[in-house]
């Protein structure tokens, strides 16, 4: 057995291939479907359920004014932007605690190929936007068998 010195930096180079190797797996947007784009402002909550030929996307907007939401999609982008207003007004010095977020906001979806953009349908009932878009699912793989001749005598 031979013996090796120790190179602490050898140790500091593999750490930070990993970190970033964990940094380009996490926030990279084309490894996964509907991986988030862009975020601003505030950003309200997103459910993403995969269903027989759908995608259902609900976010949750409570507060916010259906005519301040817009959704758009381009390029297999999708797009919820809009606007929670402050509905009332106090004085700074009044707050005693202060969670609400406020303000516009902006998420951005990048939709899997097989999206059919043109049949997109948006519902927004008691602060949920809902927002189904379907698609058609890949083909599923399948086994051929093979027909061997037999050599003839």
């Amino acid at each position: 057995m031979s013996l090796m010195r120790w190179d602490p930096f050898r140790d500091l180079v593999e750490i930070q291939r990993n970190l970033e190797d964990l940094f380009r797996r996490t926030f990279s947007a084309w490894d996964q479907p509907l991986a988030p784009v862009r975020t601003t402002g505030w950003t309200p909550a997103l459910d993403v359920i995969q269903k027989e030929g759908e995608l259902l996307i609900r976010a949750e907007l409570p507060g916010v004014d259906p005519e301040q939401v817009e959704v758009t999609v381009e390029d297999n982008r999708l797009t919820i932007r809009g606007e929670r207003k402050e509905q009332i007004e106090v004085e700074k010095e009044n707050w005693l605690r202060r969670e609400l977020r406020y303000g516009s906001f902006e998420r951005c979806l990048t939709l899997p190929a097989e999206a059919d953009t043109e049949k997109i349908k948006a519902t927004y009932r008691n602060g949920v936007l809902e927002i189904t878009v379907p698609y058609q699912p890949a083909a599923k793989p399948r086994r051929l068998t093979i027909d061997v001749e037999k050599p003839k005598k």
